[in-house]
């Protein structure tokens, strides 16, 4: 694994869990992140009475529709001085602030133990997706379940008999 690579700004703040280090987030100020995948912001909550620079914890969200990004932590943050929302990965936050940009446009987050919401550092790394898919293929994890009964489908709609069914 590549050494994380050194950050002037990174603080030391106690968590439910323990200490965490936290890094601020490239473009969005006022938004820190932890290297458990925490997302921590500064910034007061309403009329807050809070202290300046005191962190707080931002809820993170798993997209639980089908498509693009199903099933990976996102957190909405809002740059300083403007009302339009946008939505991050977590995993791709954690990696650019811990380990460095993006290699090449092509390169993907990838999660070690491919469990798409464990964001902590050791656990992420940039890599193609080819390389992501021999992940998968190596874990095999890279099988449809629902891929045969979909062929079978098919084949009874275009008049092929497929044999017995297996259900």
């Amino acid at each position: 694994m590549k050494p994380m690579r050194p950050c002037k700004r990174e603080r030391l703040i106690e968590s439910g869990l323990g200490k965490i280090r936290v890094r601020p987030i490239a473009r969005v100020a006022g938004y820190w992140i932890g290297e458990d995948g925490s997302v921590w912001t500064s910034r007061p909550l309403g009329n807050s009475k809070r202290k300046p620079n005191t962190l707080r914890r931002v809820k993170d969200y798993v997209r639980q529709t089908p498509g693009r990004g199903f099933g990976y932590s996102q957190v909405c943050l809002r740059r300083t001085g403007s009302r339009r929302v946008l939505t991050y990965y977590v995993h791709a936050l954690v990696l650019t602030a811990f380990v460095g940009p993006r290699p090449t446009p092509e390169h993907e987050g990838c999660h070690g133990n491919n469990r798409r919401t464990d964001n902590r550092v050791f656990n992420l790394r940039w890599d193609t997706p080819a390389g992501n898919a021999a992940d998968k293929k190596r874990r095999g994890l890279d099988v449809d379940p629902l891929s045969e009964l979909r062929a079978e489908l098919t084949a009874i709609a275009e008049g092929i008999d497929p044999g017995p069914i297996p259900f």
